[in-house]
């Protein structure tokens, strides 16, 4: 595991561009947009490959990301991305005091650095939880 590489998650990043991504081209008809959408853990592995692969996909949609994970160890990382994806989009429900303070935190941290060169979206559903933010968050990613 490398510095970088605090959840090692390089395994299946490298399955993704590696096997899946070659895998899905193949079997489908597909373009050259990708988008990654994660939830939860899958949030907090998106987070991950957006702020140390950011090259890796078009789309982001991260979705009540862990980002509590190993005391907040990916936010109190350096962001500082090689490329910029068309968007990011961050949505999170009512859930907490620590869940909603680091989607805000992610959300005021990347957009900066983004700037005008991707579009950064905060989506904050106040009637919603961790359980059923997913569906809403993924329609507004996309409208």
């Amino acid at each position: 595991m490398n510095e970088k590489d605090i959840f090692n998650s390089t395994f299946f990043i490298s399955f993704i561009n590696d096997k899946l991504r070659p895998l899905i081209n193949k079997t489908y008809r597909s373009n050259s947009t990708n988008t990654l959408i994660g939830q939860s853990l899958a949030g907090l592995l998106s987070s991950d490959i957006l702020f140390n692969h950011s090259a890796t996909f078009n789309y982001y949609v991260i979705i009540s990301s862990s980002l509590w994970w190993a005391d907040n160890e990916l936010l109190n990382s350096p962001f500082d991305p090689q490329s910029f994806p068309q968007s990011v989009y961050i949505g999170i429900g009512k859930e907490g005091e620590l869940m909603e303070g680091l989607a805000r935190r992610l959300n005021k941290e990347t957009a900066p650095i983004f700037g005008n060169k991707s579009q950064v979206k905060l989506g904050y559903f106040k009637n919603l939880d961790h359980a059923d933010t997913l569906h809403l968050a993924v329609y507004d990613a996309f409208t």
